[in-house]
C-alpha cells in the first residue's frame, strides 16, 4: 500500500530505487548518526532493498515533484527484527532518515505525521515510540515537532550495525495526545486556511429535484491527499447542500492510479460524512481497465459518481434523495 502527504508519496521500495538510494545513503553524515554504515555501491543498496527494506511497513520517501526516493521511513512492531523500543502488542515504533540535500525542509516531520495518522487511525495503535542517539539534535527536533514527549534514556545501548554502544533517548506519543495535538494545530490554522482556500475557489449552486449541489471551480489542484479531502469537507461545514461537484484537474493524478489506494482513502472520507460527490472529467483518455470498471460500478451507486459534464453530474447526483 502507499501513503501520501502534500509533497510526498510513501510507498514500498523497488529494486529500481537502488541508484537513488545509493546516492543519498552513501553519505556518512546520514547513516552513521542513525546507527548504520554508509552504503558502498548501487549493488549494496539494491541488496538492502531486497533484504532489509522489504520488511512490512517500510516505505521509500518519494518526492512527488521528481518521483525520486530521497529517504526512508518505517513502522516497527513488537515482532519486528529491527527495533529499539521495548513495547507492547498495541504499540509501535517509527524510524526515519532523509538525504542531506533535503534536510531542514520539513519533509521528515511531514512523513512522520502521516505515519502517526496511519498508526493510530488505521492500525489502531495506542502508543507510538521513537528514539534518537545522543547528539542527534536533528532527529530530536523532528520528534518534538511531531508531538513526541521524552520518556527515558538507556545507556550502553548496542548498535549492531556499527558494533558499538551508545546512549539512546526514547520518546513516545499516545493516541489521545496525538488527537489533542492534531486538534489544537487544526484550530490554529483552520480559520486562516479556510479563508485562503475559499479565495482560490468559486462556488456555483445547482438545483435539481429540490436538491442543491455545489460545484467547486478552481484552476488549481486542491486534493492531493486525504487531509485535503477533509479540508474541502470542512470548508463547506454548516452550509446546506446535498452534494459536491469537483473537476478532474483539481485532483492529484495519483488518485486515478487505483493501485496507490488514494482514491479509496479519499472517497471513504466523503462516505464517512455521508456526502455525495461527483467528479467531472474526460474519462476516455484513461486506458486502465480497473479504473473503467471502478467508474462504472461507482455510477451505479449514490455516493460517488463520475461524469463528463456538469449537467451529467447534477443528473447523476439528483437520482437519489
Amino acid at each position: 500500500m502507499g501513503l501520501q502527504t502534500k509533497r510526498l508519496l510513501l510507498r514500498a521500495w523497488k529494486e529500481s530505487d537502488a541508484e537513488a538510494l545509493y546516492k543519498y545513503a552513501r553519505n556518512p553524515n546520514v547513516g552513521l548518526i542513525a546507527g548504520w554504515t554508509p552504503h558502498t555501491s548501487v549493488e549494496n543498496s539494491r541488496e538492502i532493498i531486497k533484504v532489509a527494506f522489504s520488511a512490512p511497513e517500510t516505505y521509500a520517501v518519494v518526492l512527488k515533484e521528481t518521483g525520486e526516493a530521497i529517504g526512508c521511513v518505517g513502522i516497527m512492531v513488537v515482532r519486528s527484527e529491527v527495533k529499539s523500543a521495548d513495547m507492547a502488542d498495541n504499540e509501535c515504533e517509527v524510524g526515519y532518515w532523509i538525504g542531506e540535500p533535503y534536510w531542514g525542509q520539513g519533509l521528515i516531520p511531514e512523513a512522520v505525521n502521516e505515519l502517526l495518522r496511519y498508526a493510530f487511525e488505521d492500525l489502531g495503535k495506542t502508543i507510538v515510540w521513537c528514539a534518537y542517539y545522543d547528539g542527534n539534535e536533528k532527529s530530536k527536533r523532528v520528534q518534538e515537532k511531531c508531538g513526541f514527549v521524552y520518556s527515558h534514556t538507556e545507556d550502553n545501548k548496542p548498535v549492531p550495525l556499527l558494533n558499538e554502544v551508545r546512549t539512546e533517548h526514547f520518546t513516545k506519543i499516545s493516541q489521545q495526545e496525538w488527537r489533542t495535538t492534531s486538534l489544537v494545530a487544526m484550530k490554529e490554522v483552520d480559520v486562516h486556511k479556510k479563508q485562503q482556500n475559499m479565495k482560490e475557489k468559486s462556488i456555483i449552486s445547482h438545483q435539481a429535484d429540490g436538491q442543491t449541489f455545489l460545484e467547486v471551480l478552481s484552476e488549481k489542484q486542491f486534493i492531493g491527499c486525504v487531509q485535503d479531502a477533509l479540508d474541502l469537507i470542512g470548508e463547506f461545514f454548516g452550509q446546506y447542500y446535498d452534494g459536491i461537484i469537483i473537476h478532474e484537474h483539481n485532483i492529484s493524478p495519483h488518485f486515478f492510479e487505483l493501485k496507490t489506494r488514494l482514491a479509496g482513502d479519499i472517497l471513504q472520507k466523503f462516505s464517512n460524512y455521508r456526502l455525495r460527490l461527483a467528479i467531472v472529467g474526460d474519462w476516455s483518455k484513461y486506458t486502465s481497465h480497473s479504473l473503467a470498471a471502478f467508474i462504472v460500478e461507482s455510477n451505479r451507486g449514490r455516493m460517488v459518481n463520475f461524469a463528463t459534464s456538469t449537467e451529467e453530474a447534477v443528473a447523476l447526483l439528483s437520482r437519489f434523495k
